[in-house]
């Protein structure tokens, strides 16, 4: 197979398919995207072909893994947006149960999110556009930008410190002038 064999490649695919479609499918929970994940692995075997060695296991094994690494990564992709709408919504939901009132960023789509991302030291920025954006984890940002593992955790903390503090003191500003304990000034 390692010389581009179609043959040995469609056996293959006959032999391990429906499994690596199972596994993959209960990774993504999508027919569809399994279906393009175990698509691309099989691509992807005629130019790995001459790394798997039978000495360190059994060809499933191999083939399982790059497949379910495949579906990881893709499900990374799918999720980085969707992580970052969640981490703003929760902090907005807690910032409103505190106060009373809604949230002055729903969504990352938010003039007062974009400003104060925008507000970030660049380092701190390009750390979690990485994580967030790009779905690299800490470990594989501190590689890409040749910094110490917890240089990136730290530029990340601080970032996020920096925006939760930028988004309450502008929903403080904001707040609602009847929130309870409010409402009895001056109704004397």
């Amino acid at each position: 197979m390692a010389q581009g064999d179609v043959e040995a490649l469609a056996s293959l695919y006959d032999r391990h398919a429906d499994a690596l479609m199972a596994i993959t499918f209960r990774i993504l929970r999508d027919r569809a995207e399994a279906e393009d994940i175990v698509h691309d692995a099989f691509m992807g075997l005629c130019d790995q072909a001459s790394r798997y060695d039978v000495r360190r296991g059994r060809l499933r094994t191999w083939l399982v893994t790059i497949t379910r690494n495949l579906a990881i990564d893709r499900l990374r992709k799918q999720n980085r947006l969707k992580r970052v709408r969640e981490i703003v919504r929760e902090e907005a939901q807690q910032l409103a149960a505190g106060g009373g009132g809604s949230s002055p960023f729903e969504s990352l789509e938010s003039p007062k999110f974009r400003e104060a991302f925008l507000a970030l030291p660049e380092e701190q920025r390009l750390t979690l556009e990485a994580a967030f954006f790009e779905g690299l984890t800490y470990s594989e940002i501190a590689t890409v930008h040749g910094v110490p593992l917890g240089t990136v955790k730290s530029r990340a903390a601080r970032a996020l410190a920096t925006l939760r503090e930028a988004l309450t003191s502008s929903w403080v500003q904001n707040e609602p002038s009847n929130v309870v304990g409010n409402e009895s000034r001056g109704a004397s």
